[in-house]
This record gives C-alpha cells, sequence and structure tokens, in this order.
C-alpha cells in the first residue's frame, strides 16, 4: 500500500503525498532537509499534518505551508511520513520516504 486512509463512515478523507525530499534522498545542505508536502482537503477543515520519521514524531504543522526544515538530521537510514487528520476526524498517512543522512 502506498497510502492508509481512515475515514469515517459518510465521509470523503484528505489526502497527503511528498514533494520533497525524493525516495532515497541522500544529498543534505548542512545537514539540513526541507519537507515539502502538498495536501488536498476533503469537505472539513483540516486539523494537522505529522510530521514523522520512523514512530517519532519531528513536527506538527496546523496551516499551510505544508513546508518543514529538518536540521541535525542523525547520520543513518531514516524513514519518513506523514499523517493528516481533519476536523471530521479522517485520518490518512503518505506513502514512506527514505532518507540517508551521511556521517558529518
Amino acid at each position: 500500500f502506498s497510502q492508509l486512509v481512515v475515514a469515517r463512515t459518510g465521509s470523503v478523507a484528505p489526502a497527503v503525498r511528498f514533494v520533497s525530499p525524493k525516495d532515497l534522498e541522500t544529498s543534505l545542505t548542512d545537514n539540513t532537509l526541507l519537507i515539502e508536502l502538498e495536501v488536498e482537503a476533503g469537505p472539513a477543515a483540516l486539523k494537522e499534518l505529522h510530521i514523522l520519521n520512523g514512530t517519532q514524531l519531528l513536527a506538527v504543522i496546523r496551516e499551510p505551508p505544508f513546508n518543514w526544515h529538518w536540521t541535525n538530521i542523525p547520520a543513518g537510514l531514516h524513514r519518513l511520513a506523514a499523517s493528516i487528520t481533519d476536523q471530521a476526524g479522517n485520518q490518512v498517512h503518505s506513502a514512506v520516504r527514505l532518507i540517508s543522512a551521511p556521517q558529518p
């Protein structure tokens, strides 16, 4: 599955996808990565977007733009994902993006 959608009966869930980074991204500038997400709202207003590294919460964004700079990235392989929830309680998870941060 590339995306998991949990929607309440009779509702339309929002959608979220990564614009950047690209999958298997390895080029970081000054150990910083710009995370850009595209969000398509359903009929209910958006409540919040979570950016995750595995199960670790990195950031919460509550309004556009849905961009965030991740700094001081630990070396190694990271599994980025996004989760968005709307005011109706619908929740959608993005596909996972893998990035590799080199040793400093």
